[in-house]
């Protein structure tokens, strides 16, 4: 049954004005685009002069006056056809019901932890000395502070100077008993060691470096960062100077005569052995990454490790100190196959000396 009447209204699309000024004009030409826009009507066809839009796409039935530029109705934008949106299903709207009932319970339970932080810290303060309640927190530096910021800040550097000046420092990163050691031995290796006007570190530097990592085993970050250099360039910097170590120091690396291993033996090992004792010998590996050539990676698979591995045969006095070391051996070799191929046990004298002119032979 027909309850009521409904009257609509028909509206043609607004033309440009040009006899009433510069800013009608403007005002015309910007609301006749808005309204093909709107409409979606070709501007130049028949039908955008013809055009007529009904009062149902307008919000308050009709459109506004040509001025009211911010209403909603200075364009028609309302049941347009293409503004179609889909409805949402049941399981969309549980889905949105169950979010929002989860935040809420979310919201209100960190509201109650802050009443129970703050009930917790009030009953604290209560139970509190008031010496530790009033106590105040310095926190601006003085100059006493700032001093010994910088004497912290001059120790960081591992230059001469700051060497030469702490002997505790010189023993922990170096292992070497005094200054006066170091410099001798940095003395014996400066004039190899190279250092450019580029360089970012002295020639001082680069040797403590390689002497930090051999005394603390530490990371070459980590050298990186104390030094303020690169990673890359703490590399090329450890690999340049051991080897240099390795040439100018080897000779350090010496057999003892027998009388003198035989005054200093230790008692436990002349209780044990007697004088018989000349060198403890040992293999230990070291990881390597995987070599490209297909020889080189079985020659240094070591099943003990499950790793690409080099092994090397270490001598020591038992004194405690270094007399031999084999060249680097493929990881697969056993122990025994590198003491035999090296010939260091059967060119040992009864004496605990080497035969003169013993030179090991090569893995290769």
């Amino acid at each position: 049954m027909r309850t009521g009447w409904q009257v609509w209204s028909f509206y043609r699309v607004p033309k440009i004005v040009t006899h009433k000024g510069e800013k009608c004009k403007k005002l015309t030409e910007q609301r006749r685009k808005k309204w093909i826009f709107n409409v979606r009507l070709r501007s130049g066809g028949a039908e955008s002069v013809n055009a007529r839009v009904c009062s149902d796409h307008f919000v308050g039935g009709c459109p506004s006056a040509l001025g009211d530029v911010e209403s909603v109705d200075w364009a028609p934008t309302v049941n347009l056809g293409y503004q179609k949106t889909k409805p949402k299903s049941e399981a969309s709207l549980k889905r949105e019901q169950r979010m929002k009932l989860k935040e809420d319970q979310q919201r209100r339970s960190i509201q109650l932890d802050r009443r129970n932080i703050n009930r917790y810290i009030d009953v604290v303060d209560e139970s509190l000395h008031p010496y530790y309640v009033d106590v105040g927190c310095q926190t601006e530096l003085t100059m006493d502070d700032i001093e010994k910021m910088d004497d912290v800040a001059l120790d960081t550097q591992f230059n001469k100077e700051s060497f030469e000046k702490n002997e505790d420092k010189t023993k922990f990163y170096t292992g070497l008993p005094n200054f006066l050691v170091l410099i001798q031995i940095f003395e014996l290796c400066k004039p190899y060691i190279s250092c450019g006007p580029m360089s970012v570190l002295s020639k001082f530097e680069q040797f403590i470096l390689v002497l930090m990592k051999l005394r603390l085993n530490l990371p070459l970050k980590d050298l990186a960062f104390r030094f303020k250099i690169s990673l890359p360039t703490a590399s090329r910097v450890w690999h340049k100077v051991i080897d240099i170590l390795h040439e100018r120091l080897e000779f350090q690396i010496e057999w003892p005569e027998g009388h003198v291993l035989q005054a200093t033996m230790p008692m436990g090992f002349r209780q044990a052995f007697g004088c018989k004792v000349a060198v403890i010998v040992d293999c230990f590996e070291v990881f390597i990454e995987k070599p490209s050539n297909l020889l080189a990676q079985a020659q240094t698979w070591s099943n003990y490790k499950h790793h690409h591995t080099v092994k090397f045969l270490i001598g020591v006095a038992p004194q405690g100190y270094v007399t031999y070391i084999s060249c680097a051996w493929g990881g697969r070799v056993s122990d025994k196959q590198i003491t035999i191929e090296s010939g260091l046990l059967k060119n040992l004298l009864p004496g605990g000396s080497p035969k003169r002119g013993f030179v090991e032979k090569s893995p290769c």
